[in-house]
């Protein structure tokens, strides 16, 4: 069968306009500029605006569009593990939106996060292949996480890792090569798991320092989550003569909590930036700062970062706990320090360290490491990997 686009892309995620659409743009550039014919959903007329490199596909299933906080608010396990069924039913029946606009124009469709899509794309199924993003291996393979999390994951983790492995026509984009190795252990193949970076370059960026800030500056930036381990970082920092900005949305309790401790110290060199940060803002608190710090606790399979590329595509080292995927990183190309996990007084050495020898110190192989995120780079790596999916697709 002869389709309008050889792939259309969309991310139903409750992050919605964030982070999953960096992901969902990266993998569309990326098939654009091999050649194929790409198209990407839009929920709202704001979707993608300012992007004309891509078809769109108006879709605005408002009333069926999936809520999160639903789920996210109820405390009750019970309640929260029927809240789960509902959701997935309301997922479910936005598929079936979806996938019935789309069946037509493409055979190949990339659908977004692996967790909450696999079960309604499998009840409102059509012919054709089916691209997930693969961002942590251990919702397939830690049953005791899950459990521990919710009744229902663990449940939902065992039928997912079935369905995935039966189903030859659910394929997997991963990150790096560290959660490309754990997928392949889950699944016994290599054939479906894709193996792309979430970020990408257009062109090489300028190495330029005329925004860093005249003291030396340390930045922790993103959404203020527990995972980020920031408490640590402040407790290392609080006596050091730097300037520490913790920049991002404090909209949680956490977060709160995080601010909390930053106002009760009353240090005018630890700053607190609490708002949703523009693209502009985002890449300019970067620039001011002279090394990006993460003191992110370790999760229960690898995970990618995006803050830690981020920092790196705009030419700043980073200070990152001895573990993966930061080591493999820092070992192999030597764009940043580490320190001992957990360790305060490993990390202030880490820090000493990073204000001798400065942030030019690492510029020429942060250079060398970005080379590998241009999109030529990427795309010459993925050219015969998206030529042989293509060749043998069948409409079945």
């Amino acid at each position: 069968m002869n389709y309008k686009y050889d792939f259309v892309l969309l991310e139903p995620s409750y992050w919605h306009i964030s982070h999953s659409d960096y992901d969902l743009k990266c993998i569309a550039d990326i098939l654009s500029y091999l050649g194929y014919k790409v198209a990407v959903v839009v929920f709202t007329e704001n979707h993608f605006h300012d992007n004309q490199q891509y078809d769109k596909i108006e879709i605005f299933p408002s009333k069926t569009f999936p809520d999160i906080e639903y789920v996210s608010k109820e405390k009750n396990k019970f309640l929260k593990c029927l809240k789960e069924i509902v959701l997935d039913f309301r997922r479910y029946r936005y598929f079936s939106v979806i996938l019935r606009e789309t069946s037509t124009l493409t055979g190949n469709l990339y659908i977004g996060m692996l967790t909450p899509n696999v079960l309604p794309v499998m009840l409102a199924s059509q012919k054709g292949r089916y691209f997930l993003w693969g961002i942590r291996s251990y919702y397939l393979s830690n049953i005791g996480f899950e459990l521990s999390r919710n009744p229902f994951y663990l449940i939902k983790s065992v039928v997912l890792k079935f369905l995935i492995k039966r189903n030859k026509k659910f394929y997997l984009f991963v990150s790096n090569h560290l959660i490309c190795n754990e997928f392949k252990k889950i699944l016994k193949e290599k054939t479906r798991i894709i193996e792309r970076p979430e970020r990408l370059i257009q062109e090489m960026p300028n190495q330029e320092y005329r925004k860093l800030s005249q003291n030396f500056t340390l930045l922790t930036i993103g959404a203020i989550r527990p995972i980020k381990n920031i408490e640590f970082a402040l407790d290392v920092v609080k006596d050091m003569n730097l300037t520490y900005i913790v920049a991002g949305s404090y909209s949680n309790a956490y977060a709160e909590k995080i601010r909390g401790e930053i106002v009760g110290m009353n240090r005018k060199n630890i700053i607190a930036v609490n708002k949703y940060l523009s693209d502009e803002e985002y890449v300019d608190y970067l620039h001011k700062a002279h090394f990006v710090l993460l003191s992110d606790k370790e999760e229960p399979s690898v995970s990618s970062n995006g803050t830690f590329m981020d920092a790196l595509l705009n030419c700043r080292p980073v200070i990152v706990p001895d573990r993966e995927p930061f080591k493999f990183y820092i070992d192999r190309y030597g764009v940043g320090l580490k320190y001992v996990v957990d360790d305060k007084g490993s990390l202030k050495k880490a820090i000493e360290e990073a204000r001798a020898v400065g942030i030019q110190h690492f510029a020429d192989n942060i250079r060398k490491f970005q080379k590998n995120f241009h999109i030529e780079s990427v795309a010459n790596r993925l050219s015969e990997k998206f030529a042989s999916l293509l060749d043998v697709y069948e409409d079945t």
